[in-house]
């Protein structure tokens, strides 16, 4: 609810955090001017203290970490090392996340670019066949229909395959 606070009011040591890099310590809510709003809030909710670890990326900084204590215990140079070192393993980790998503994203991506390449590449032999012309030539009559008619090229491509097919069906089927 605390960190829901700062991105809804676009302000506090978090989104900061994660902004610069740094780290940002709120030692104590009831007296801090800073982030007044949300030390209010979080004094309201029990909570004394509030440490923001920025998590440093290999090019950019991915976010940030919140911690939030509720005792006695200040946020001292131990507490603060290993919070940074525990946002050093997390900025990894979301990183690797990261790449993985784009990756599975880019293979959809390459997927569907070579699913497309081969019905544009069997429409443009038909457009070849029937006009009797160069693959160019046949490519530029699929992007002028694709043009004029606002519809991808592969939808062109793919419903000129689609005519193709249904006419050889038609041609092939015994009389009846």
């Amino acid at each position: 609810m605390l960190d829901e606070r700062q991105y809804e009011t676009g302000r506090g040591p978090c989104l900061d955090a994660a902004l610069t890099g740094g780290i940002i310590s709120i030692p104590d809510t009831a007296t801090d001017r800073t982030y007044e709003a949300f030390s209010a809030a979080c004094h309201r909710h029990g909570v004394r203290r509030v440490l923001a670890v920025g998590l440093p990326g290999p090019q950019w900084i991915i976010g940030a970490l919140n911690f939030y204590g509720t005792g006695d215990r200040p946020f001292d140079d131990e507490v603060r090392a290993a919070a940074t070192l525990f946002a050093t393993r997390a900025a990894v980790l979301v990183a690797n996340a990261a790449t993985y998503e784009d990756s599975v994203e880019l293979t959809a991506d390459l997927e569907q670019a070579m699913a497309s390449r081969a019905v544009i590449e069997q429409a443009k032999g038909i457009v070849m066949a029937d006009k009797g012309c160069t693959p160019d030539e046949a490519f530029r009559v699929l992007a002028t229909i694709s043009s004029r008619s606002n519809v991808k090229l592969r939808e062109v491509a793919q419903r000129l395959v689609d005519q193709a097919q249904h006419r050889r069906r038609r041609l092939s089927a015994p009389p009846s």
